[in-house]
C-alpha cells in the first residue's frame, strides 16, 4: 500500500471498473484515449491534433456505434488541428456547414461533444457560453476565447453559433499550473477554440473531393432545435 506506484494502480483498477460498466460501444477501449470530431463537406472528419498524435489506431464511432477506420493525411500542431481521412465517406454522417462570416465578443456559442465518455455516457453533451476574447492563450490570434465549459473529450470538437455553422475548433480548457508542485487549476467556464479560417488554410493544402458529404442547413434556430439537428454528425475519436 505504501509502495510509490500502489496509488497509480489503483487508478489504472478504477478506470477499468468504469469501463467494464460502460456502454458496450465504448467498454473494450480500456487503453484508449478519446476526442470529439466531425465531418466536412469534403469528406474529411476534423478533430485536434494532441488527441491522434502518435496513435497506432484510429477508430471513429457514430451514434449507432458503428466503427469506422480514420488515418491522419495532414496535422498543424501548432494550432491543435488534424484532418483524418476515412476510406468510404459514405460510411459518414453529414457534414457541418463551416462559418463564412466573422464572429464578435459577446456572440452566443456552444459545442457538442463526449466529455469523460466513461462517466457520462455516449449521447454527444452540449454547453454553450459566448464569445468573451478574440484572442486566445498568450493573446494568440489564431484562437478565441470562450466561456463554454469543456472537460476531456470536448477536444477536437466544433464551436458553433446560433446558426449552426463551425466558428471553430474546441482546444483547450486554460489554468494556472503550480511550477514546484505541479498543480493545475483549472478557470471555471474559460476554454480556447481554433479560429476557422485557420482550419481554411489548412484546408487549401488538400486536393478538391472527388465526392462531396451532404451538409446540413444552416439557418438560425433555439438551442433546442441546433442540439437535434446537429447530435448525429458527432463523431466519438478513438486513438490507442
Amino acid at each position: 500500500g505504501d509502495h510509490p506506484l500502489a496509488e497509480q494502480l489503483s487508478c489504472k483498477i478504477e478506470s477499468k471498473k468504469h469501463f467494464q460498466g460502460a456502454d458496450s460501444r465504448i467498454a473494450s477501449f480500456v487503453s484508449a484515449s478519446f476526442g470529439t470530431g466531425w465531418p466536412i463537406s469534403a469528406g474529411y472528419v476534423i478533430t485536434n491534433h494532441h488527441v491522434v498524435d502518435s496513435a497506432a489506431e484510429i477508430l471513429l464511432l457514430d451514434v449507432s456505434g458503428q466503427q469506422i477506420k480514420a488515418r491522419p493525411i495532414l496535422s498543424d500542431a501548432v494550432h491543435d488541428i488534424a484532418i483524418l481521412q476515412v476510406v468510404d465517406i459514405t460510411l459518414l454522417p453529414p457534414a457541418l456547414p463551416l462559418a463564412t462570416t466573422d464572429i464578435d465578443v459577446g456572440a452566443r456559442v456552444f459545442t457538442m461533444g463526449f466529455p469523460h465518455i466513461d462517466e457520462t455516457g455516449v449521447t454527444p453533451k452540449l454547453t454553450d457560453g459566448v464569445i468573451s476574447k478574440l484572442s486566445g492563450l498568450q493573446n494568440d490570434p489564431a484562437s478565441y476565447q470562450t466561456t463554454v465549459p469543456i472537460q476531456p473529450g470536448n477536444s477536437g470538437g466544433p464551436l458553433l453559433n446560433m446558426s449552426g455553422e463551425v466558428v471553430g475548433v474546441v482546444r483547450s480548457m486554460i489554468g494556472i499550473k503550480h511550477m514546484q508542485t505541479g498543480e493545475t487549476r483549472v478557470f471555471e467556464n474559460a476554454s480556447c477554440a481554433t479560429k476557422i479560417d485557420r482550419l481554411s488554410k489548412i484546408l487549401s493544402q488538400l486536393q478538391p473531393p472527388v465526392d462531396a458529404l451532404q451538409t446540413l442547413p444552416h439557418q438560425p434556430e433555439n438551442m433546442a432545435a441546433l442540439r437535434k439537428r446537429l447530435q448525429n454528425s458527432l463523431l466519438i475519436v478513438v486513438a490507442r
